[in-house]
């Protein structure tokens, strides 16, 4: 490896006068363009010639991203790149026109309108509208499940709720009407 450095070192060294070019090392493209070599290029050029590549040598670098020669529109320079990348790049191309070509809309569904905020309206609701309304369980099953007292279930019951999906049409004045203490209210 240390050899084929040694021999790229020699082979590139920059031709242009100190002030226009930083670097004492440079890989020149066919297009003229200067490529500043670090010691990572060489490495990377020198371990490639040992591998055997057959388009790696002294005077072609290898096919890696460290060797992206960029032209001034920023597109990788085609002399690189093998004939079928070139071909793709191609189709990518024709592909984005024709996808520019076409307008792009895009639609936003409308806001809610404020007449559909019911928090003040369900406000004296048991359940608010937000809340969907639980299984068809018997309302003994329901007293049971959430540990309200006896006489939760027989004011309930007096009033003939047989079911704990009905609670959802319950407004807190129907519940004083049936004279349920504010204990039990709360409960619910």
């Amino acid at each position: 490896v240390s050899k084929n450095i040694q021999l790229l070192h020699d082979t590139w060294l920059c031709r242009k006068p100190d002030s226009t070019c930083p670097s004492s090392h440079c890989y020149v493209t066919p297009t003229g363009k200067h490529l500043h070599l670090s010691h990572e290029h060489f490495t990377c050029w020198a371990a490639a010639i040992l591998k055997g590549f057959e388009h790696v040598t002294l005077s072609t670098p290898p096919n890696y991203w460290l060797f992206d020669v960029v032209n001034q529109d920023g597109n990788i320079a085609k002399e690189k790149l093998s004939p079928v990348l070139q071909h793709r790049l191609k189709d990518l191309e024709t592909q984005v026109n024709e996808y520019h070509a076409c307008p792009c809309c895009s639609t936003a569904p409308p806001a809610p309108s404020q007449c559909m905020n019911r928090t003040d309206v369900a406000s004296d609701v048991l359940l608010p509208a937000t809340h969907a309304p639980g299984d068809e369980i018997s309302i003994s099953d329901f007293c049971t499940h959430y540990d309200l007292t006896s006489t939760v279930l027989k004011k309930l019951q007096e009033n003939l709720l047989r079911k704990a999906c009905s609670l959802h049409f319950v407004s807190l004045q129907d519940l004083k009407y049936m004279q349920f203490n504010h204990g039990d209210i709360t409960d619910l």
